[in-house]
């Protein structure tokens, strides 16, 4: 008989994988840093046991990613609008940031005023 794995430890067994091949660990080096076996990093990957929290803390350390990103997948669209602000915002004289901040809350409503008249 065919065993079925919870769907949320595919999910996140699979980007836990993505996460550290991009990294460039083996299973072996990864356990070692994770201070799990790499039996158990392969049955997190494949699904087959969920990570505990002490766990997938210790991974996102290890692979420099977010929990969000393991367990949720890549970043979100909001995520990496926001990270480009702060690239855009990096060089600003601070004395503009509250008039720069509240433009965008003010442009924020506007565009979603527009968008509620959009809708049928």
């Amino acid at each position: 008989m065919r065993r079925v794995y919870k769907q949320i430890n595919l999910d996140v067994g699979a980007r836990l994988r993505a996460c550290r091949e991009r990294a460039h660990l083996t299973r072996e080096a990864f356990a070692e840093q994770v201070g799990i076996t790499p039996r158990f990093v392969a049955d997190i990957e494949c699904g087959r046991v969920g990570a505990s929290l002490t766990t997938l803390k210790r991974a996102c350390e290890v692979l420099g990613a977010s929990a969000d990103e393991i367990l949720w997948g890549e970043a979100s669209a909001a995520k990496s609008a926001g990270e480009h602000l702060a690239a855009m915002l990096a060089g600003v004289d601070p004395e503009l940031l509250p008039i720069l901040e509240e433009s965008i809350r003010t442009q924020v409503r506007l565009v979603a005023a527009a968008k509620k008249q959009e809708t049928p």
